[in-house]
């Protein structure tokens, strides 16, 4: 919650550029921790005096609208508007930040033609699969949750995505597609491929199996775009902004995600102990941060158990592992 927080206290205390309040709004909108957003608006909400004639609502709002380019969008009357949205109103009146306006935009002016939002969550040690309305399939790994409406609308379609998943997607050249995961957004061109683009692990994963892909990096200080061809790998760095490409051997992915089935390419200890965490539902610790960056390559197709991939990456790095009730320890030999 606490970034949450502060993503929004920034952006309701400074003046930001036009591309920027337009990526806040898309994310103020999207379908991503919904709850946690509407507990922290309304506590700026509520420290805001309500006390404002619809007049002035209206015409500060006017003001706002026009500097954002909206400007065949009118403000709801109140008799139309529910509270939570009154409030909204008035806070955009008082303040006149335009990203609230576009925020406003998102919610209100679409409100009765916009789609519904379903959401699919994978616990721990689980698969999910959905079939989308344009036939794509994505099956999402453990600890991932995808969030796709029941239809889709428009020029473009668009997921979310927070994890891992295996995406094969229609290909319909008059409504481009796009998976949007934190750091990266990914226009599909009717395409089959993998990405893993889970909160905590330090590295964003895109794999592509067939079709074509562009991969749009975003959050960094330099963000970049690039074209992926079949047999591609590219790895972004959280950290450092690094953009990594490589190659992968054919069949690597062939199964897509499928329970048992690991796939570790020049993979961060600690991104492999996560993702361990995520599929056998165990909590495991690195006993050093140098050890936690130390790179793997392994894959696992035979339905290994959790001590058999341990014993595996013993064998191939500086690691040795050892149990603590139910945690797991991985320190150096």
């Amino acid at each position: 919650m606490s970034r949450i927080r502060k993503i929004i206290s920034i952006y309701l205390s400074y003046r930001q550029p036009r591309s920027t309040r337009k990526e806040f709004a898309e994310w103020f909108a999207a379908p991503f921790d919904g709850e946690t957003k509407q507990r922290l608006m309304r506590e700026y909400w509520d420290a805001l005096s309500p006390e404002m004639s619809q007049d002035r609502v209206q015409k500060a709002y006017a003001r706002v609208r026009e500097r954002i380019g909206f400007r065949s969008v009118s403000l709801p009357s109140p008799q139309g508007v529910r509270p939570v949205f009154r409030r909204a109103a008035v806070m955009v009146a008082m303040i006149a930040i335009p990203v609230l306006a576009v925020a406003l935009y998102a919610l209100i002016g679409h409100m009765n033609s916009a789609p519904k939002w379903q959401e699919i969550y994978a616990p721990y040690g689980q698969t999910r699969s959905v079939v989308l309305a344009d036939g794509s399939q994505i099956v999402i790994n453990s600890g991932s949750r995808l969030i796709y409406p029941d239809r889709f609308a428009g020029k473009e379609r668009r997921v979310f995505l927070c994890g891992e998943a295996y995406a094969d997607i229609a290909k319909n050249p008059k409504r481009s597609f796009v998976l949007s995961a934190d750091d990266v957004d990914i226009l599909v061109h009717g395409t089959s491929f993998r990405v893993s683009s889970y909160v905590n692990d330090s590295e964003v994963e895109v794999a592509l199996l067939s079709g074509a892909i562009d991969m749009q990096t975003k959050n960094l200080q330099q963000n970049c775009k690039i074209q992926m061809t079949p047999g591609d790998m590219v790895k972004v760095d959280k950290r450092s902004g690094r953009v990594t490409s490589m190659r992968f051997p054919g069949g690597t992915f062939a199964n897509g995600i499928d329970d048992g089935h690991l796939t570790f390419i020049n993979s961060r200890l600690s991104d492999i102990a996560r993702q361990l965490e995520r599929t056998f539902d165990v909590k495991i610790v690195i006993d050093s941060q140098q050890l936690a960056d130390e790179r793997y390559y392994s894959v696992f197709i035979n339905h290994e158990t959790l001590d058999e991939i341990l014993s595996i990456l013993e064998q191939n790095g500086d690691m040795k592992h050892r149990r603590e009730g139910e945690m797991i320890h991985l320190y150096k030999k």
